[in-house]
């Protein structure tokens, strides 16, 4: 990976980092720089910058690791705090309009764990679509397979995700 190819890849960080932070309390104890941080250290203890890996493979695991750290990070507050105070998200205004059902970003993750092992494809889409906030086009090109296959585990998923997280509240 080139320093030019780092540097785009922090940038990148940085807005979805940002765009998943929009929205919660000024008081948030993690900003967007915290969340790039504990997504790099991720990212580097897994040796990824290293190996030679494929974009979708990179910001796929980039994705990954921003979701895993608003995870521990949701985590430790409840811990701390009982949960007192957490923002809920609308995790459907990202999927369609039609659903009202929120869902706080640990029930997100732990449903996402859920999906992987039911299919691992699927929960790549999720996450490539999500997480990185790539189009079907771009996630089918990237993962060599057809925008109707992506499409397909996309509807899929949607529908597992809904079933599980309703089952959850």
């Amino acid at each position: 990976m080139t320093e030019d190819d780092l540097r785009t890849l922090l940038a990148w960080l940085e807005r979805r980092a940002s765009k998943h932070l929009r929205g919660y309390p000024a008081n948030l104890t993690i900003d967007t720089v915290g969340l790039v941080n504990e997504a790099v250290i991720r990212i580097l203890r897994n040796n990824l910058l290293e190996r030679s890996v494929r974009p979708a493979y990179l910001y796929g695991a980039a994705g990954r690791a921003v979701r895993e750290a608003l995870a521990d990070f949701v985590r430790k507050k409840k811990r701390l705090k009982n949960g007192a105070g957490f923002h809920r998200i609308n995790i459907f205004d990202h999927f369609d309009q039609a659903s009202s059902r929120h869902a706080d970003l640990l029930d997100l993750h732990h449903a996402i764990e859920a999906l992987k092992a039911h299919d691992q494809f699927a929960a790549e889409v999720v996450n490539l679509k999500f997480y990185v906030g790539w189009t079907i086009k771009q996630i089918a090109a990237e993962l060599e397979v057809s925008d109707f296959t992506v499409e397909k585990s996309w509807r899929n998923a949607k529908r597992f995700l809904r079933r599980y997280l309703s089952a959850d509240s």
